[in-house]
């Protein structure tokens, strides 16, 4: 199966379509976000979610360098910075268990998550120094074209979502028609279904019909070849986005995903 990914594990590269903060990567093989895991397999994505990752060294708090992600004491992304999100694995089921390390052998963690056989999941790592900890996202289940939205930032803990009407080929984000859909709080992820399909389509996040900035996403802007903003695409029909806590430079706060 094959998904559109901001950050896959081994291939990742940063992208940004008129102001929009997101990071995109050329698509590779998962489970699907949206299905179920078969059997007693768990699988998990992992987002990194905290703008800085730090850690006692000697009692001194040191940023991380380049972190790299362990699971389970197995690596699965050599590149584990802010904004980045993995593919699915297979983790489970039962406890999770997560460190961030460095070159130099600094970590931070472990942290613990639990995940059940048969479900899929999104694990976003969120916080400051020394309160870090994981947000699990039970992966959820659409039919047609739909928006999902996941609350994961602390310093934001409830946000308004909605959709808006995205020009043909607008990467970028902007449009016009904002409407709220509703909100969604800290640690839960909800699901608007679109209908069967549709197009000229945008999704936002924000306070009202008022985007954060960074707020606004497009299929487009997610995938360059989605030029008419349109869902389903090939074989995707849901806007995934996550709301993190604001990075360093310019990605995020919302990191923007196409999911089936």
């Amino acid at each position: 199966m094959i998904r559109r990914a901001l950050a896959a594990i081994a291939l990742l590269l940063p992208a940004a379509c008129g102001g929009s903060s997101s990071w995109y990567a050329p698509p590779g093989p998962s489970v699907a976000a949206g299905e179920r895991a078969s059997g007693g397999i768990a699988y998990a994505r992992f987002l990194e979610g905290a703008p800085e990752l730090e850690t006692s060294v000697g009692g001194i708090v040191e940023n991380l360098g380049t972190g790299t992600l362990s699971v389970n004491a197995k690596t699965i992304a050599s590149f584990f910075t802010y904004g980045t999100l993995t593919q699915f694995v297979p983790v489970g089921p039962g406890n999770v268990v997560v460190k961030v390390f460095d070159s130099l052998g600094y970590s931070m963690g472990p942290f613990t998550a639990k995940v059940a056989a048969g479900e899929s999941y999104s694990i976003v790592l969120v916080g400051t120094y020394p309160h870090y900890k994981l947000l699990v996202f039970a992966e959820p289940g659409a039919k047609g074209a739909a928006l999902s939205v996941y609350e994961a930032s602390p310093a934001a803990p409830q946000v308004t979502y909605g959709r808006y009407r995205a020009r043909p080929k607008a990467c970028g984000g902007t449009g016009t028609g904002y409407r709220a859909l509703g909100a969604v709080h800290l640690g839960d992820v909800v699901t608007a279904s679109l209908g069967p399909k549709v197009a000229g389509f945008g999704g936002y996040v924000g306070k009202g019909t008022t985007p954060m900035a960074g707020g606004s996403i497009t299929p487009c802007g997610v995938d360059a070849f989605d030029a008419r903003n349109a869902l389903p695409f090939n074989n995707v029909a849901r806007l995934s986005l996550f709301v993190l806590d604001p990075g360093p430079g310019t990605i995020g706060p919302v990191i923007g995903n196409l999911d089936r």
